[in-house]
């Protein structure tokens, strides 16, 4: 009994000592590791050298420079495009899942806080590494998807972060709702292409960083008024039209971050704000509108029956009119009463005594990409 007992204190004694062992361990690898570092799937425990290595991403995000917004009226000024640019361009913080050939979510983090980011220009830098374990013999094919600019404050943090560090699969992200993100938030969403053969090790060194560039797209559409006329019965210009103010009406103020989000209960078209161009117009962000060419308005996608349209009320010569457009997407036949997300929607009205002329220019908005960096490995 005693030879028992002796035997079942040594036994337990080497477990604590294992255990002690492999936490000293731990603490050693965390301590070697950049505080800013994000720790993805398991590798904050050993790697196992025969069997397993480590691949780390330096990330970055890039705007691109390149301005879409192409039909623009000549007095038009670079202010308003700077503004506009300046916003819609910027990146707060993302959630970003590295995918596996199969649209299985391999490791996913969320980057938020302004400490996590570097602005510079049209570049924004996450100011950390992403860490993923891979096998050692076979690595995945991975690619990396994107949802940056959810609604983070330093109150609040948006519900779907959580909904979103919980899925399994892209086709589990892409079914993510909005909810605290309204258009205006500007949410971005993109995926890279496939990668394979990028950098592994068997500990956390510049030897095994690599880099990769995922192009984003604005999740919500672009609309403005670009230009707006009213002609007399020869077809002249009157000048003494004055634009009093501009509304977007059945807007989708909610969207899925892979596509409309039908639920009509749940998502029912709203009226935007009308901006009214003879007070000190000011909107959410602080912005002045001195002309209707200022103001620019963002919506989800909608191709249901409560068409969204822009209402403009405007005066000639002192009386009051009023005239509703809705709003036209290109398709294989001429055009679709829909608003796509990712879009610019220009609108340029010419209000005749017989008739109207209305052209819609529609354009891929400003793109962004988040830029991984340059990968040595091979492009599929």
């Amino acid at each position: 009994m005693k030879m028992i007992l002796r035997n079942d204190i040594k036994y337990r004694v080497m477990k604590i000592i294992n255990t002690l062992s492999v936490l000293f361990f731990l603490l050693f690898a965390v301590a070697c590791t950049s505080e800013s570092d994000t720790i993805m799937n398991d590798i904050d425990k050993e790697v196992e050298t025969t069997t397993e290595k480590v691949a780390v991403f330096d990330i970055s995000f890039m705007s691109n420079v390149i301005d879409t917004k192409a039909s623009v009226s000549e007095d038009d000024t670079e202010s308003k495009d700077n503004e506009a640019r300046v916003a819609e361009n910027a990146i707060s913080n993302c959630f970003i899942a590295a995918l596996d050939a199969e649209n299985n979510v391999v490791s996913s983090f969320v980057y938020e806080g302004k400490e996590d980011f570097t602005q510079n220009g049209n570049i924004a830098t996450i100011n950390n590494h992403m860490i993923i374990k891979v096998p050692a013999n076979t690595p995945p094919t991975l690619r990396f998807y994107a949802v940056a600019n959810l609604y983070i404050t330093e109150q609040y943090t948006s519900s779907i972060k959580g909904e979103l560090l919980g899925c399994k699969t892209l086709s589990a992200i892409q079914e993510v709702v909005f909810n605290d993100e309204a258009p205006t938030v500007l949410v971005k969403v993109g995926c890279s292409e496939a990668y394979s053969n990028y950098k592994t090790g068997t500990s956390i060194n510049s030897d095994t960083y690599t880099e990769v560039t995922i192009p984003v797209t604005q999740r919500s559409a672009a609309i403005e008024l670009a230009e707006f006329k009213v002609v007399d019965s020869n077809k002249d210009e009157i000048k003494e039209v004055v634009v009093k103010s501009l509304q977007l009406l059945n807007m989708k103020e909610k969207a899925k971050v892979g596509g409309e989000y039908e639920d009509s209960n749940k998502n029912k078209p709203q009226e935007s704000c009308r901006y009214h161009l003879e007070d000190d117009c000011v909107n959410e962000s602080g912005y002045h509108f001195s002309s209707f060419k200022d103001i620019r308005f963002y919506a989800y996608d909608n191709t249901s029956d409560a068409k969204t349209s822009l209402k403009i009320d405007y005066t000639v010569n002192g009386v009051f009119y009023s005239r509703t457009y809705t709003i036209k997407t290109p398709a294989t036949n001429g055009y679709t009463e829909s608003v796509v997300g990712g879009k610019l929607y220009q609108l340029y009205v010419t209000v005749g005594a017989v008739s109207e002329d209305i052209q819609f220019k529609v354009n891929d908005w400003i793109p962004n990409k988040i830029d991984l960096g340059e990968i040595e490995g091979t492009l599929k």
